[in-house]
């Protein structure tokens, strides 16, 4: 499947007026979880040269905790996130750790989030308080293994529309994702100390 993606700042905007908005637009609450994305780096390549990522998920929901294994090829566009994924659960997510490096696979950071979930179809709005960043919007939707250019395109259109109908201005618009939003700060952080 390839992810169609919108990332938003929402700092100094108020998250829970984007929700009442979304749920007169017809989205339902799907839960609030949280989530810790632990980032891997590649073998023989390194995934921030490339635009790819590994992660492993572990989400915790209403008393449950799940696991899932990801890769996320390159962006393939200039306006969004927009990346093949490809994605599958884990049963164990300690043993899968350790598999990882078992392989030579390097932990790089983990991004920690708490995500409120809103589905409408198969839009949904992700609304994230993410450590050390703050508040953020996701747009995703899904496109099918071989969708045309054309049909990628009109997804996208249809997210961008979603934001504006949620009153996001379009320049907070990012296409960084969380893990190099974070490296960004931290390597600042290390500079400002003059390390």
């Amino acid at each position: 499947m390839t992810e169609i993606e919108l990332k938003a700042s929402l700092e100094g905007l108020d998250p829970a007026r984007l929700g009442g908005t979304a749920a007169r637009l017809g989205f339902a609450e799907a839960g609030v979880c949280a989530e810790e994305d632990v980032y891997y780096n590649g073998i023989g390549r390194d995934f921030r040269r490339t635009d790819e990522a590994l992660r492993l998920r572990i989400r915790a929901q209403d008393g449950k905790t799940e696991a899932a294994v990801t890769y996320k090829g390159a962006k393939q566009d200039d306006r969004s996130q927009t990346r093949l994924e490809l994605e599958t659960a884990v049963a164990d997510a300690e043993t899968m750790c350790a598999i990882l490096g078992r392989l030579g696979f390097q932990a790089v950071m983990a991004v920690r989030k708490t995500r409120r979930l809103l589905r409408r179809g198969n839009t949904t709005i992700c609304l994230d308080e993410v450590d050390g960043l703050g508040p953020y919007l996701e747009l995703e939707t899904l496109a099918p293994d071989g969708a045309p250019e054309a049909e990628k395109q009109r997804l996208l259109d249809g997210l961008l529309a979603l934001l504006d109908e949620l009153g996001v201005p379009r320049s907070r618009l990012g296409r960084r994702s969380y893990l190099e939003l974070l490296m960004a700060r931290a390597m600042s952080k290390k500079s400002d100390q003059g390390v």
